[in-house]
């Protein structure tokens, strides 16, 4: 078996072209979404709506679900001296309740198979 993964990212801005690849190649039956590993991104304009985007990849790439959905970057985007929001410089810490109500989250967002690799980590 040959390892198939799929880089993607909204950032790139050609999701919904690889979204069309994935449809015919799928349509085929010569590979299923079974098959492929897909990775997106959350672009960084979209920090403040990480359910929206995230969906909106799904429905680009024309996919039922995604293995993994990272942020593409940590950053705010802002340029010059100063940033808005400002970057606070801090620990970050989960109770477990916070832990269990963030995986509620990815969990509505991703519902994939049950060994999809959507989770807090």
């Amino acid at each position: 078996m040959h390892a198939r993964h799929i880089d993607c990212a909204a950032a790139y801005g050609n999701e919904d072209v690889v979204g069309e690849a994935f449809s015919s190649i799928f349509k085929e039956g010569k590979v299923t979404r079974k098959d492929v590993w897909i990775t997106s991104k959350l672009n960084n304009p979209d920090h403040g709506r990480v359910r929206e985007a995230c969906q909106q990849t799904i429905k680009d790439l024309k996919a039922e679900y995604l293995d993994l959905y990272l942020m593409h970057w940590p950053l705010t985007g802002n340029k010059g001296k100063t940033v808005e929001p400002p970057i606070k410089v801090r620990r970050c810490t989960f109770s477990l309740s916070q832990a269990q109500s963030l995986q509620m989250e990815l969990d509505a967002v991703c519902a994939g198979p049950a060994d999809a690799s959507c989770f807090i980590f």
